[in-house]
């Protein structure tokens, strides 16, 4: 598979944001993400849901001082902003880079932000890892993260099957549709629920019952097995990887396997629920 047919997917979800002016601050982290990765952010979308599912107007071109960056414009009226740019094709949907915003706090009570960008754009910046770090700390500053992912995903696979609650998606292998569905079912549960052991992964003090002796002693194993990269995001927060660059993902199947399977042993030692 080509470079450019890998997307590389990071999602959060949370149930607190941070001030009163975190919108604004969205909208700046994703300026800055856009811009490192050398893109230019161009059009953005509202979207709304209802009975029959996700409803989005068409994608418009981002004016300076849009309406849809007011405070209001997100708690009241919106479920989602989505900001992309666009490619060479004009494709919008699946665009190198689109980050979002759904805040379900009224429907669901939680809400989620995702990032997608084309892994040829991280590849630029040389390690992947780094980058993640530190988007998962800046987004922090955002919302207070309770739980999040970090995968890969191929060009040809509907990004709702990380991004939202879509329930199955085309091009997907039956383990990965099998999870899809589960989570469309038990996703509420972040809080205390691991989707899966993906290349990075964000867990924070509800996951462990705030119990500061099992705190301690997931992350003492984490660091062993994820070669030191277990990273605090605040006190109560942790993100960890695996122990290789999300950009060699495609040449570590084998190994990629074994630190998923040995990473859940763990969590479940720890009493964390894995969902498959």
């Amino acid at each position: 598979m080509a470079a450019e047919d890998l997307y590389i997917c990071l999602t959060v979800y949370f149930v607190r944001t941070r001030g009163k002016r975190w919108v604004r601050r969205f909208w700046k982290f994703a300026l800055r993400n856009a811009s490192e990765l050398g893109q230019e952010l161009t059009h953005f979308t509202p979207v709304r849901y209802n009975q029959q599912g996700w409803r989005c107007n068409s994608y418009r071109h981002i004016k300076r001082n849009e309406k849809h960056l007011t405070q209001e414009g997100v708690d009241e009226t919106l479920e989602c902003l989505e900001f992309c740019a666009t490619g060479d094709d004009g494709d919008l949907v699946m665009s190198p880079f689109m980050v979002g915003l759904r805040n379900s706090q009224a429907s669901k009570g939680y809400g989620t932000v995702f990032m997608q960008c084309r892994r040829d754009l991280l590849a630029l910046l040389g390690e992947g890892k780094h980058f993640l770090e530190k988007t998962i700390r800046e987004l922090n500053s955002v919302v207070k993260t309770d739980y999040g992912l970090v995968t890969v995903m191929r060009g040809n696979q509907y990004p709702g099957v990380y991004f939202g609650d879509v329930p199955a998606s085309i091009h997907l292998t039956e383990e990965q549709e099998r999870n899809a569905e589960l989570w469309h079912k038990e996703g509420a549960r972040f809080g205390t629920l691991v989707r899966e052991v993906y290349w990075g992964n964000v867990l924070s003090g509800s996951h462990w019952r705030n119990d500061r002796a099992k705190e301690a002693f997931l992350v003492a194993e984490l660091q062993r097995e994820c070669a030191g990269n277990v990273f605090r995001v605040d006190e109560e927060t942790i993100f960890f990887c695996a122990p290789f660059d999300i950009l060699e993902w495609e040449s570590r199947t084998r190994q990629m396997q074994r630190f998923r399977s040995r990473v859940r042993r763990i969590l479940q030692n720890t009493s964390i629920e894995v969902l498959t």
